[in-house]
């Protein structure tokens, strides 16, 4: 298990997608039913937050692995955040966290997601 942090880079003000592996401690991919909550926050690289909420589990966990666009390795993801253009409205490495509660009352922090937000182009 590796806790270095998911890097990408996107666009100021763009919609982008956030993917991972949820799994459990025997690295079996966890299902819908075995979530009660997903809440979430983004912070801009002054540290100031930008962002945050729940996410409805049904939304954004598959029961099925998923390899569409993802390219980290064969076997696939099942969380899938859709990022809205509101949220990183400024350049910058920005850090996301997301805390997962399971129907068991357990929580963990998933690794941690921080995008390079790269200024858009103007023509």
């Amino acid at each position: 298990m590796s806790c270095e942090p998911i890097t990408g880079c996107v666009i100021e003000d763009s919609t982008f997608a956030n993917k991972a592996r949820l799994v459990d401690t025997d690295e079996v991919a966890l299902l819908q039913a075995d979530i009660a909550t997903i809440t979430w926050k983004c912070w801009d690289s002054a540290g100031v937050l930008v962002g945050s909420g729940s996410l409805v589990v049904a939304t954004v966990i598959t029961d099925t692995l998923l390899t569409t666009g993802w390219d980290a390795d064969s076997i696939g993801y099942n969380f899938k955040h859709t990022v809205g253009d509101d949220v990183c409205v400024v350049a910058g490495v920005h850090s996301f966290e997301y805390v997962v509660t399971l129907t068991g009352g357990q929580s963990f922090v998933t690794r941690a997601f921080t995008p390079d937000v790269q200024e858009a182009l103007t023509s």
